[in-house]
């Protein structure tokens, strides 16, 4: 009859759908014991290969259980359209292409409910200048440049041992505390912890480290196209280095810590190899000869909706989460291929450190920044 519809295909995928929500929703009532509808829940990434090799996790974005889990059934529901085959008794959909396959879950942490305001410790202590120590034989001095994991923005701030120093630049030191002098950003970084770990250890030289120079000049937000000549930081980054170099500090060590900018997808492997290449070059044309050590990062997930929007991050489609996790393995491929083990030396696997252990879904917490500062001396000391 008109104004009636005869019940159908499409009516009863809506009911199928109604049902899924609801029996998630009863699963998550019964892990926490609460009424969940309401309750704050994080959208949780699993993602492997066809091979059946796991591709990091990703968490992040912050909603309700009601949303979150309205957004993975339907993203089972879309996923065809846009080529991806599904398994909903794993709750799982599969790009043939890649086989790369998505698992989204709703994950319900109390003690994750804050999204953190930066920065994360207060205002910035005050730090008086102190006299640069000399270079030479038991000094390591790091060059640090890259994206905001390599700055001053994760959790918790620390204070290096008293032969750690920060250069500020303009032959200007300071005690080596977050955040580090001359850095971006009002939070914290691994580089204060990693001094005291690499302390008494032996440099490249073979000797004993007894003091330790931290130059970090990190970015955050910046891309790999902007350190190359040309962009935006390449000019900055070599003014930089020269400063140190005239002010009796020539780096030891350059650190490029660079990667989540660029692994939405649009940065193919040989754009970010051949964008590094060209920041290489422009490095050794002051001179420095230090050895490069290149991190392999690809993951920062905000805990927040506010930006873009809250729908927009909250609501993301199926083809988003297959072509970001294609971005990442493409540039951790790139960041695998320059190095040589000679003048571009491997640094760590960021990617290893969990998504519960950043503090913002992004950057490092306390447990988070340990791990880095850990993985960071395992780097430094393999050679």
């Amino acid at each position: 009859m008109y104004g009636q519809t005869a019940p159908g295909k499409y009516a009863v995928g809506k009911v199928k759908s109604f049902f899924r929500s609801i029996v998630a929703l009863m699963i998550a009532i019964a892990w926490t014991g609460t009424p969940a509808i309401g309750q704050t829940a994080f959208q949780y990434v699993n993602a492997w290969m066809s091979d059946g090799m796991p591709l990091p996790d990703t968490m992040g974005q912050a909603t309700d259980v009601r949303t979150c889990t309205e957004v993975k059934n339907r993203n089972l529901d879309l996923a065809p359209s846009f080529g991806f085959t599904v398994d909903r008794d794993a709750g799982t959909f599969t790009d043939p292409a890649s086989g790369i396959t998505i698992k989204q879950s709703c994950i319900i942490n109390p003690a994750l409910v804050a999204t953190p305001v930066h920065p994360f410790g207060g205002a910035a202590p005050k730090l008086a200048a102190v006299p640069c120590p000399k270079a030479g034989v038991g000094a390591d001095v790091w060059f640090i440049f890259g994206q905001s994991i390599a700055g001053n923005y994760s959790e918790g701030r620390y204070t290096a041992g008293p032969n750690g120093f920060a250069y500020a630049g303009g032959g200007l030191c300071y005690p080596l505390s977050d955040p580090v002098a001359g850095g971006d950003g009002q939070d914290a970084g691994p580089w204060t912890r990693l001094a005291d770990l690499m302390m008494n250890r032996n440099g490249l030289d073979s000797f004993g480290i007894d003091r330790i120079v931290v130059t970090e000049r990190a970015i955050a937000g910046s891309f790999i196209k902007d350190w190359a000549p040309g962009g935006a930081y390449n000019s900055y980054l070599l003014a930089q280095i020269k400063d140190a170099i005239a002010n009796g500090l020539t780096p030891t060590r350059f650190i490029f810590s660079q990667g989540e900018q660029d692994a939405d997808g649009n940065t193919t492997t040989q754009q970010w190899a051949d964008n590094f290449k060209a920041i290489l070059t422009s490095i050794r044309s002051t001179g420095a000869s230090a050895p490069v050590y290149v991190s392999q990062e690809t993951i920062c997930n905000f805990r927040t909706s506010d930006d873009p929007s809250p729908a927009e991050v909250v609501s993301r489609t199926p083809n988003y989460y297959v072509r970001h996790e294609l971005g990442r393995i493409a540039i951790r491929a790139a960041q695998n291929v320059v190095v040589n083990g000679t003048s571009v030396r491997a640094g760590p696997n960021l990617d290893r450190i969990g998504a519960q252990l950043r503090a913002d879904g992004c950057h490092m917490g306390y447990a988070g920044l340990a791990m880095e500062a850990n993985l960071w001396m395992n780097a430094l000391t393999a050679h």
